[in-house]
């Protein structure tokens, strides 16, 4: 998912989201899903997600690993899913993909997460 990346465990990453108060960004996905290994060439080849992640607690999560809470499943089980929590753990559900409702998870397109990472970054920021 990308080499320049900064990948944190979950721990790792609330802990990291309460000091700098930074939002935490997690993707769940599987090695062996087509989906995840589309979005994973596109996602650690983009230049404008690298620099978006050093604002944000990031983990990368295999589906076996994801918690057994609903934060994690707020609309279904599906993979890849990018979901994005405030610095004290709790889940961002307005933060998705608006135009499709069955998946709001599931980001196919570099700019509409570019987007939502933005936007989460410079709502903490202004905290």
């Amino acid at each position: 998912w990308g080499d320049n990346i900064n990948w944190l465990t979950l721990d790792q990453a609330f802990k990291k989201a309460r000091e700098e108060n930074v939002p935490v960004m997690v993707i769940v996905h599987k090695m062996s899903c087509g989906a995840c290994i589309y979005q994973r060439r596109w996602f650690s080849r983009s230049k404008t997600i690298q620099a978006l992640s050093k604002n944000l607690a990031m983990v990368n999560l295999e589906y076996n690993e994801v918690p057994k809470s609903p934060e994690f499943t707020p609309d279904g089980f599906y993979v890849p899913r990018i979901l994005f929590f405030s610095p004290y753990g709790r889940l961002l559900p307005d933060v998705n993909v608006k135009y499709n409702q069955q998946y709001k998870f599931n980001y196919p397109q570099e700019h509409d997460l570019a987007s939502n990472m933005k936007s989460v970054i410079e709502e903490f920021r202004q905290r």
